[in-house]
């Protein structure tokens, strides 16, 4: 017979103190893990101590202690793909129930596929969705779409701040881009 009786321990003032430092910048599964304690253990105890926080807040807590910027090489080719951008993409913000979210969108005909790959390649981040023509005499469509939080400011930032040439692009980029970094505070 097997002992079905669970083991609870109590929580001591040193895994707290890691808990409160830690929540927001690392995941729970993760704060689980480093406390030896069950996930549902840490999202009880984080309720408990009322250190729950919004997505925005944890978004801003972990871009600013965790997110490591990337560096792009100087190639010939980058700038090539942020001119394609300049013509062709598009910096977006999207409200729905929970807020306010930040998006890149490159979209193009399925004809040009290689050039949404190529973009993928070099920035190293993004989805690429493809999409049946809606009208009979338009063409099946392709796009890059960069929606995670993090990936814009990890990659997408650093590489249209390093490659996009001055154009009205630019400076949809730099408002789009300032308007990140106040929601958070950045």
């Amino acid at each position: 017979m097997y002992n079905m009786k669970k083991t609870w321990r109590k929580w001591n003032n040193e895994e707290v103190k890691y808990l409160k430092e830690n929540y927001g910048i690392k995941l729970s599964k993760e704060i689980a893990v480093d406390l030896n304690r069950t996930y549902k253990s840490v999202i009880k105890k984080s309720e408990t101590l009322k250190i729950t926080m919004s997505i925005k807040k944890k978004m801003e807590k972990f871009l600013k202690n965790h997110a490591q910027k990337k560096k792009f090489e100087e190639k010939p080719i980058n700038y090539f793909i942020a001119g394609y951008v300049a013509g062709e993409g598009c910096f977006t913000k999207i409200r729905n129930k929970t807020g306010m979210y930040f998006r890149f969108a490159v979209v193009v005909s399925s004809l040009d596929q290689e050039l949404i790959l190529m973009c993928r390649k070099q920035i190293g981040v993004g989805n690429i969705k493809k999409y049946k023509k809606r009208k009979s005499h338009w063409k099946d469509n392709c796009g890059l779409y960069i929606q995670n939080q993090k990936e814009i400011y990890t990659n997408l930032i650093p590489f249209m701040d390093k490659f996009l040439l001055e154009s009205h692009k630019k400076i949809q980029f730099k408002m789009w881009k300032k308007e990140f970094y106040d929601k958070y505070n950045l």
